[in-house]
């Protein structure tokens, strides 16, 4: 079923206390926060629109989260947009980057009341490469110049195409071609794991993910 969630302020921002609490307390109340009634075990949200919605308030608060790469390595969701370069595409939001997906699908899974096991899943269609860019693994980083094209993700480090300065509103992009995303408290047991920051949770897909994660939860409250 599709969730719905009111957009209210997450309350108090507990800066008073150290980060591992505060950390807790701001994703329960995020979870809180898309969920007033409780949080289910399982819910989706569908159609690009509604899911930046949902990933721009889980970016909303800074060092809440943690984001894991399909193809490993993660970095901080700080907001979400549809895109205007590519419409029909979503933007992600990271410190010095974009990370820019085709998706139809978010899920938000819970496990025994516990706020922090939560996690967020963003499952992606594929995209093909625009060709300007060096394609490594499931991605293709480039620059986005403005107009109607992009260019190689080195332009932005010598500020130079074709001769002339990249105009100011440059950036770097990383276009997802496939895979998943895995959205995690970032004080969680899992995001502390070094570990799974080889995209694992990609190659086992959201079904067998949730499997082994249940596994894990599991031996921690037995």
């Amino acid at each position: 079923m599709d969730s719905h969630f009111h957009l209210r302020s997450p309350g108090a921002s507990h800066d008073d206390l150290p980060f591992t609490e505060r950390n807790a307390l701001q994703w329960a109340g995020l979870q809180r926060r898309l969920f007033p009634a409780g949080a289910p075990a399982h819910a989706t949200w569908n159609g690009s629109n509604r899911i930046v919605d949902v990933l721009d308030i889980v970016g909303e608060i800074p060092d809440v989260n943690h984001m894991h790469l399909p193809w490993g390595g993660g970095m901080d969701l700080v907001g979400a947009e549809s895109s205007v370069r590519e419409p029909g595409c979503v933007e992600l939001k990271t410190p010095g980057s974009i990370y820019l997906v085709k998706t139809e699908h978010l899920h938000f899974e819970s496990f025994n009341d516990d706020p922090a096991w939560a996690y967020f899943w963003l499952d992606t269609v594929g995209l093909e490469p625009s060709g300007e860019g060096s394609v490594r693994h499931l991605h293709e980083s480039v620059t986005d110049i403005g107009g109607n094209f992009y260019a190689d993700w080195s332009c932005r480090d010598e500020d130079n195409y074709g001769g002339e300065p990249l105009p100011e509103n440059s950036r770097r992009v990383v276009r997802c071609l496939r895979g998943s995303f895995l959205i995690v408290q970032k004080t969680s047991l899992y995001n502390r794991i070094s570990q799974t920051y080889d995209g694992r949770h990609n190659k086992m897909g959201a079904d067998g993910f949730r499997k082994a994660y249940e596994i894990m939860v599991a031996k921690r409250r037995s």
